[in-house]
Order: structure tokens, then C-alpha cells, then sequence
């Protein structure tokens, strides 16, 4: 309840520690809110006559908790807490949901005075641009990310790591205490990841690669197994002062219930930033991404798994339409020819513009009610987006995203609009 407490009088942010001479000894105490305002129509299912669109605030509030030693040792928890009012559909109204423990992870750095840090229990993590590992609780949206996991970071030289993890995703959250337990799913089924991912930089940019071994059970919402290697590669360059290129590849191969696994993945894309003018943008981007399709007529399982980023890294709302087909925000069979625009209004305040071209790499399964159609183009994707900063504690963004469908879906599929306004408090 101290969540929804500070939440509701608005206590700022406290700070405990020792003299400015010597901050690596303190408590520090954060808070942060961040509040949404989601409105879509045909998102799910794309058909007007479902009535399936919503309108909703949402609420997430933060309160953590830190601890860093002077023998490099800190220790960190975070309670978090999403209520939601629901305008549309009426009958949901007003929800709570749960108070759950967000992060709760212990951090040994320098251990034994060698260039090694390690990192046990409930913590975020990412890769590079989040391609493969990112969320590990897709099914809360952005409630949290959180991993269940061991980690171990090696400085290997001045510009060279190498990281070694472990994590276990529950159904539920089966763990750690939760107040008023909803028992909600966090995922389909249970999953289990370990690998080892390594980075260099160099005078001209950095060079990923990554191993990572991923295991799935079946459960009571779905009947999927899998057991899959994925190896990959990241490479950002930067051709010109002006000028720079990132891409990432990476294949799967193993087991997709009882059929063999082979799929792939990978994006590429160029930024240029053009000498400052009024008029032109700050940034343009072009690029593409590919994820491989399931080819019906084979008996191995083509389609790309993405692993643990099944998050919006390229759009807010489509991960809704992907729902009826293997999940929200479980990205496969897709791919994207895209441009952004990135226009600096003012020097808090951006705005940008996306332009998706969307196809499938394989049609969609014949006699399915979803998506149902006989084509490869899944539609035209508008993204627009305005991005400000009130004070250092105060940001948010309005996005407004639009998507017309193709032929990879059913005759008559309706065109869905979505909107989401932003505010977020850091103390």
C-alpha cells in the first residue's frame, strides 16, 4: 500500500546517505509515476464489428530501494503497483491489479579485486538493441521486464566484455510475494534461457555476438515446447562523422514441439544526420527487418521465436494485431521496410515519423479465420510521435500510430487507429 499512499499526496523522492566526499555508501530511496492515457479501436482483430476497441488510464507507480556498500557491494528492491481505470469497455471499470516486487537483486562488483561483477535475483536486462533478450514477462505489457536470473560481467580489457547468464520465467510470478494476487500469467508457458554474450568496440564503432539457449514447456494455455539455439551478430559502424550503419543477424535451429527448428532473423538500417538547418531533420533512418515465416509445406518449423524481446521496439500498437496469431508482441513471419524522420522542434522537444511498409515472409495458414488472407503484405504502418521534456524529473510523449492492412489478411480487414498520451515523474 506505500506505493498507492505516495502516489495519492505526491511525496517526492527521499535520499539517505553519508557526506558528498563519500557517495558509495548510502541508501537512496526513488520514486517514480508514470501515467498513460491508451486509446484504440480495431487494434484486435481488425474487424469494426467486433467491438473490441478500448479506452483506458493507466498508472504505474515505483518506489525502490538502494543500497551501495564501500567493499562494492549493493543491494536493490523495487515494489511496483498498475492500476487502470477503463472508460471502454464500461464493464471493467476500475482496477487495482497487484502490488508485486519489481526488482530484488544483490550486486558484487570487483569481485575478488578482479574486473568481474555478478548479479543474482530479480532484475532487467537487455543486449544491444533488445533483439533477443529484453522482457521477461511479455503478458503484463509494460508493467515490468523483469528476468529471474544470475549474471556474471567480465571487464575483459578497456573495450571488451564478456557477459555469462542464467534465468527461469514462471507462468506466474511464483517467487516472491505478491499483495492482492490476481494470479496473473506472465507468459504462456514456462521458459528458461542461459548463454554468453560478448562486445568489443573499436575506433569505428562495436561488434556483438551471442549464444543463447532457450527452452519452453507446454502448459495449461498453450501447448508449445521448444528447445532452440540461437546464434547471432551485431555490428554498428560509423561509415562517416554523418553516417552510420547497424544490423543484426541471427539463426535458430533445434526442436518446435516434435519438428526440427530452423529460422532466422536480422534488421539493417543507416542514420544520417544532416548539418543542422532549420528545416531539416536531425536524423533520417532507413532500413529494413526480416523474421522468418513458418513454410506450411515443410515439415521443420521455419518461423522465428524471439527468444525474450517480445516487446514494441518497432511499433506500440501492431503488437496488438500480432495477438490473434501467436501472441501479443510475438514478432515472426514479419518483416519491414521502414524510414523515420527525427525533426528537433525545440531543445525539449522532438518529433518523429515512421513509415512502415509491412510484409510477410510466408502466407498466412489457408482455412484460418485469422489473419485469413492469401497475400504476403501485411499493410502500411504510420507512426508519429512528440516527445518533450517539462524538467529534468518531468518528460512524456503523445504517439499517434495508424495501419491500413493488406492482402495478408481477410477481404474487408478495417484500418485501425492508436493513441497514447504520456507522463512520466522520476525522483
Amino acid at each position: 500500500m506505500l506505493v498507492i499512499l505516495i502516489t495519492a499526496f505526491g511525496i517526492p523522492s527521499i535520499v539517505f546517505g553519508r557526506a558528498p566526499q563519500d557517495h558509495r555508501t548510502d541508501i537512496q530511496l526513488s520514486y517514480s509515476q508514470r501515467m498513460r492515457i491508451e486509446m484504440w479501436d480495431n487494434t484486435i482483430g481488425l474487424s469494426k464489428s467486433s467491438g473490441s476497441g478500448s479506452s483506458y488510464f493507466r498508472n504505474r507507480s515505483s518506489l525502490a530501494l538502494t543500497y551501495n556498500s564501500l567493499i562494492d557491494v549493493a543491494l536493490s528492491v523495487k515494489l511496483t503497483n498498475e492500476l487502470r481505470y477503463y472508460a471502454v469497455p464500461e464493464s471493467r471499470g476500475f482496477e487495482f491489479d497487484e502490488l508485486f516486487i519489481d526488482l530484488l537483486f544483490f550486486k558484487w562488483n570487483n569481485v575478488l579485486r578482479f574486473p568481474v561483477s555478478v548479479t543474482l535475483g530479480r532484475q532487467n536486462m537487455s543486449f544491444g538493441e533488445g533483439f533477443v533478450v529484453m522482457d521477461g514477462g511479455p503478458l503484463d505489457g509494460s508493467r515490468s521486464a523483469y528476468f529471474n536470473a544470475a549474471r556474471l560481467d567480465w571487464n575483459l580489457s578497456s573495450k571488451s566484455r564478456m557477459s555469462v547468464f542464467y534465468f527461469f520465467q514462471p507462468e506466474r510470478d511464483q517467487y516472491l510475494p505478491i499483495l492482492n494476487n490476481l494470479k496473473k500469467k506472465l507468459i504462456e508457458h514456462h521458459e528458461e534461457g542461459f548463454g554468453i554474450h560478448y562486445s568489443v568496440s573499436m575506433a569505428t564503432g562495436e561488434v556483438q555476438g551471442y549464444l543463447i539457449r532457450k527452452s519452453a514447456r507446454s502448459s495449461d494455455l498453450q501447448n508449445r515446447s521448444a528447445r532452440m539455439l540461437t546464434s547471432g551478430i551485431r555490428v554498428n559502424y560509423t561509415i562517416l562523422p554523418a553516417l552510420s550503419l547497424s544490423a543484426e543477424t541471427a539463426y535458430q535451429l533445434g526442436e518446435w514441439n516434435t519438428d526440427p527448428m530452423r529460422a532466422y532473423g536480422g534488421y539493417i538500417y543507416g542514420e544520417y544526420s544532416p548539418e543542422m538547418k532549420p528545416y531539416l531533420p536531425k536524423k533520417v533512418t532507413l532500413g529494413g527487418i526480416y523474421l522468418s515465416g513458418d513454410d506450411q509445406e515443410t515439415e521443420a518449423h521455419e518461423g522465428w521465436d524471439p527468444l525474450f524481446s517480445r516487446w514494441p521496439k518497432w511499433s506500440e500498437s501492431y503488437i496488438y494485431a500480432l495477438a490473434p496469431e501467436q501472441g501479443p508482441a510475438y514478432w515472426s513471419n514479419f518483416a519491414s521496410v521502414y524510414a523515420r524522420f527525427a525533426f528537433d522542434i525545440t531543445s525539449d522537444v522532438m518529433v518523429t515519423v515512421d513509415y512502415h511498409h509491412l510484409m510477410a515472409p510466408e502466407r498466412a495458414p489457408s482455412g484460418a479465420l485469422f489473419p485469413g488472407g492469401t497475400g504476403r503484405t501485411r499493410g502500411e504502418l504510420v507512426v508519429g510521435k512528440l516527445s518533450y521534456k517539462l524538467y529534468d524529473y518531468l518528460t512524456g510523449h503523445v504517439i499517434v500510430e495508424h495501419f491500413t492492412p493488406g492482402n495478408y489478411y481477410f477481404d474487408g480487414a478495417d484500418s485501425y487507429a492508436w493513441i497514447r498520451l504520456e507522463t512520466l515523474l522520476n525522483f
